[in-house]
Formats: C-alpha cells, structure tokens, sequence
C-alpha cells in the first residue's frame, strides 16, 4: 500500500509541472514594415496568458528588449538585431515559457544577420526569374494573409507538440516498473551466500 502512495503521489507532482508550463510559438512576420517577431502564449488549458512580460535575450543571455502579451496572449517585437531571440514568458505563481526564434529566421539587413547558404559556384550569376515585377505593398498583403490563414495551424501544432499521449504515460510506467523491479532483485540477492 506504501508504494502505491508514493506512485500516486509521483504521477500527481508530474502533472502539477505540467500545469505551470506555458505554451508560447514564436515566428517572423516578414510581411511587416520592419519585419517583426509574432507570438501567442496559452496555458496547458488554451487559455490565453494576458498581459505577462515576456523578456527577449540572445543565447547568450544578452537582452535585447521585452514587450507584453495582449488580452489574447498575443504579442510583438521589432528585433533590431540578427541574433537568436530567446524569448522568456513569465505569467508568475511558477508559470514560465519560453520560444526560440532562429537568427536564419530574421531578415539578413538585421546587423548581425546570418546569410543564407549559396550553392552558387565563385562567378556564376544568380538565376533571374522571368515575369512581372511584385510590388512591395503586393508582398505585403500576400504576408498578411498568409499569416491570418497559417495562425491557427501554429496554435494547432503546439497545443499538439505538448499534448500528453498514452504511449508517454506507458513508457513512463515501463520505466517505474522496471527500475522497481531491478531494486526488487537486488533486494533478494543481498540475502543469499555466494
């Protein structure tokens, strides 16, 4: 009966971290004039973290600014650099977050910035597509939409990405099982002469 206490006791504390994560998804709006670093915070329970700070750093812990979520737990931040974001959501009473934006993601005008790799050989000419030229103000409506149309799909796949599924609490279970069962045949060899 003691070690069902205890197990007992030990799935409850699992699912109490759990419920102080935030889930926090983090992506770069090029269509913006700058562009600009977007992101949406929720509770493990969907609803959204309103008004928390979230702090920006560099991975190497350098700030680099911070901005708050809205009442749907959305936010923004114009980086000023091209460095790897790390982006720190506390909504306090232990709840705590946190999303990478990757320096590759930021535009390369950033100081800072990261170029893209070329597989273009020394002297070989970019290709030149043929067809009319885009608009800036084109581009940037082309952005927008794609931004409002692929939103819910973000929220979708990180609700899903923290998502506790049956083979995690098993495999968890095999792990308990098995150590107690390494314990157990410890236990029995300790007694016997050899």
């Amino acid at each position: 009966m003691r070690w069902f206490a205890i197990f007992l006791a030990t799935v409850s504390m699992a699912s109490w971290a759990r419920a102080h994560k935030i889930l926090v998804d983090a992506w770069v709006e090029r269509g913006m004039t700058p562009p600009t670093i977007c992101g949406e915070c929720r509770f493990g329970s969907g609803d959204a973290v309103k008004d928390a700070p979230v702090e920006i750093q560099s991975e190497a812990g350098e700030a680099l600014g911070e901005t708050r979520t809205d009442a749907q737990g959305a936010f923004r931040f114009v980086p000023t650099r091209g460095v790897t974001h790390v982006l720190l959501v506390k909504a306090g009473e232990g709840h705590a977050g946190k999303a990478v934006v990757d320096a590759s993601d930021l535009p390369e005008s950033l100081p800072g910035g990261v170029a893209p790799a070329t597989t273009r050989l020394p002297g070989e000419e970019s290709p030149t597509l043929p067809g009319p030229a885009v608009s800036p103000d084109l581009e940037q409506v082309v952005a927008r939409a794609v931004a409002a149309e692929v939103a819910p799909l973000r929220r979708d796949l990180a609700a899903l990405r923290e998502k506790l599924w049956l083979h995690d609490v098993l495999g968890g279970l095999g792990w308990i099982l098995g150590l107690a069962g390494l314990w157990a045949w410890l236990a029995s060899r300790r007694g016997r002469p050899s």
